[in-house]
């Protein structure tokens, strides 16, 4: 049966499936199954990545998305790109080296424009503020993700500019008990993927402890890359993708205490511009502590101080040149982060919350003969962050107002102000924000940068949207943004930095949701268009263009489950992507870009997820990625002569789990 007519009979069984109460009370997350959740009671579930008071993604001071466990068990997803893709506006790009990053609303955001965190750690390295996606972070562990699909600097500070992406692990306190999964994908020529991942928690009393591990082995592509140059190579077994993570955490009380190993081996053959016949490593290691307590002094007034420290060796690589090129990197990062916090309701209808921070940003060239452009091996930024929000419920509507103020002593101040408007009348709800958001210099920006300070953009967004009934919900937003000398990277017989000109990027994003106690769908739409004044000649596809390298204009995604059974479901995703351009050469005698189109492309994928299988609590999926087998390529988003990097072909996997809940009985 084909993908459509299966989606198709799903939709009709969806609409006829009788929605659960909306007056039935939600109850803990652990005991009351997705599906037996209405709609109406997902759309309550609290969130606080706009806030840090938790909210309804109705009232959140911001454009949000929520993924829940199941969902993402459902969808078959195996790596965080999975499900990133599915988010209306999200799109992937490649760097250099190997290196897959993210878009967002057409922006490349990879370099230091969007924050990702793990149980409360920023996971973006601190040289020049990156991720690296692809058979990363521990999926398998994830209880929920929160993400904001806009600025959050006024909260979360210089790596906050276009997003944030709050990924919440069961390795917390509530949870109790065991859970194991081992997955597995093939493509066509090689695996894509090996990973084994498990999680324990156990209460004593007062005191909760938890832990989680992921280890696994990982290619990027089985697929042919054909550098700038024209020379090819099989990327099979070569591009490598090696995960080992580790999470901890420690409560008692109000105390709590979180380390992380996150230590992401990779190989790559692309290098910037032209390819290598043999792989070279390419490492990224961190770790991440942190210790918490929330000081409650009354019911409505707490303070909560917090240190948390990072040290990260990202982009490593120390082995000998490579048919005649020196690749020897390796910087180590350290980052003592003190902060302060203070929460009071002065009233029923009004929270204040305000604090401070101090952080050092600290590297150490561990190559000998090699220096910052201090003259040193050793370079140090100091950092000094004010902050303040205030949430006030009334009967006109919800009012936020905040503020952030970070003072570096090596570059500009930033000030970035914002303000949210948000009311809910009954089933209707609709936003107003508007928000300053600046992207911080990371230490390699400054050190191959000339005068560097932070990039500022300005960002309006208003949404709007509907509970036609407890099956169904609509919504739509529309933003503007716009960032003003932004920092963009060239090559100059190495890596440079320079603030220049204007870019950003206007659009709309449309999210249906239909939900009934046997299935759901969800379905989004998204596009956007470059500012009339953008003036950034990196990003530009041509005179006239109305989009930038890389990102598609316009962007369909569909997501949806079925229950055959009480303990199967089946699942299908769909993405439709426009016509993407990529960078080929620029033109001497006018200086524009000369680029090549990209045809529009379609990915399915179809899953079928299984519980309690042979035994109790026992789990298994079986699916398809890529079922059309469309030749899926990240393209390098700037002008710097990366050719597309291949992604995988049609990807068949496998997932077996068994989790076990020891407050059950």
């Amino acid at each position: 049966m084909k993908t459509s007519t299966v989606i198709f009979f799903s939709i009709l069984l969806l609409v006829k499936c009788p929605a659960f109460s909306q007056n039935l009370a939600l109850v803990p997350r652990d005991t009351n199954s997705f599906f037996e959740m209405s709609l109406e009671q997902l759309m309550n579930v609290e969130i606080s990545v706009a806030s840090h008071k938790a909210l309804t993604p109705r009232e959140s001071p911001g454009i949000v998305s929520q993924i829940t466990e199941e969902e993402i068990k459902n969808s078959g997803a195996q790596d965080l790109m999975d499900i990133l893709k599915l988010i209306p506006g999200f799109d992937f790009a490649v760097d250099v080296q190997g290196v897959v990053g993210l878009g967002i609303r057409g922006n490349w955001a990879h370099e230091g424009k969007m924050l990702l965190l793990i149980d409360g750690q920023e996971m973006n390295e601190a040289l020049y503020s990156t991720l690296q996606f692809g058979n990363h972070y521990p999926v398998e562990q994830i209880r929920k993700i929160e993400i904001i699909r806009g600025p959050g600097s006024s909260i979360y500070g210089g790596n906050a500019e276009y997003a944030v992406i709050n990924i919440i692990t069961k390795n917390d306190r509530d949870f109790t008990g065991v859970s194991a999964t081992a997955s597995y994908g093939r493509m066509k020529e090689t695996f894509a993927r090996k990973n084994y991942s498990i999680s324990a928690g156990q209460h004593f009393g007062d005191l909760a402890l938890n832990v989680g591990a992921l280890i696994g082995e990982g290619n990027r592509s089985d697929r042919q890359y054909t550098d700038y140059f024209g020379q090819s190579v099989s990327m099979g077994d070569r591009q490598k993708l090696n995960p080992s993570f580790v999470n901890a955490g420690l409560s008692y009380k109000e105390f709590s205490l979180r380390a992380i190993a996150d230590v992401y081996h990779t190989t790559m053959l692309d290098g910037y511009d032209h390819l290598y016949q043999t792989s070279v490593g390419n490492d990224f290691n961190s770790y991440y502590f942190e210790a918490k307590y929330k000081w409650i002094l009354s019911d409505r007034f707490s303070i909560t101080p917090k240190f948390n420290y990072k040290q990260q060796t990202p982009w490593r690589y120390t082995g000998d040149s490579i048919e005649g090129e020196y690749l020897k990197f390796d910087i180590t990062s350290h980052q003592p982060h003190y902060n302060l916090t203070c929460s009071y309701d002065p009233g029923e209808h009004l929270n204040i919350l305000a604090g401070g921070e101090y952080f050092t940003d600290i590297a150490n060239n561990n190559i000998e003969g090699e220096f910052f452009n201090n003259g040193s091996r050793t370079v140090e930024y100091r950092n000094t962050a004010l902050f303040t929000q205030l949430l006030w419920s009334n009967k006109i509507a919800n009012i936020t107002i905040g503020a952030r103020f970070h003072d570096n002593n090596h570059y500009d101040p930033s000030f970035v102000p914002r303000i949210g408007i948000t009311k809910v009348i009954d089933k209707f709800h609709a936003k107003i924000l508007f928000s300053k958001a600046y992207r911080a210099p990371g230490i390699e920006n400054i050190n191959f940068g000339t005068g560097i300070k932070p990039e500022n953009t300005t960002v309006a967004e208003v949404e709007a949207g509907y509970e036609f009934s407890n099956l169904f919900f609509l919504s739509a937003n529309f933003y503007d943004i716009s960032t003003l000398n932004p920092i963009i990277y060239y090559y100059n017989e190495g890596d440079a930095y320079i603030n220049h000109g204007v870019s950003g990027t206007r659009g709309v994003e449309v999210d249906f949701k239909l939900k009934g106690k046997g299935g759901y769908v969800d379905i989004n739409y998204s596009y956007y268009h470059t500012r009339s004044n953008s003036s950034v000649m990196d990003y530009s596809v041509g005179e006239n263009a109305s989009v930038f390298l890389a990102f598609p204009a316009h962007k369909i995604n569909f997501s949806g489950s079925l229950m055959l059974k009480e303990n199967i479901s089946i699942n299908g995703t769909l993405s439709w992507n426009s016509d993407r351009y990529a960078f080929i050469d620029v033109d001497p005698n006018t200086g524009e870009n000369i680029t090549q189109k990209h045809n529009q492309q379609f990915f399915a994928g179809l899953y079928l997820n299984m519980k309690d299988i042979f035994i109790k609590n026992l789990g298994a999926g079986i699916g398809c990625s890529n079922l059309l087998d469309e030749k899926e390529n990240y393209i390098q988003p700037y002008n710097s002569y990366h050719s597309p990097l291949p992604g995988a072909s049609r990807e068949f996997r496998f997932r077996l789990s068994y989790e076990f809940n020891f407050s059950k009985k």
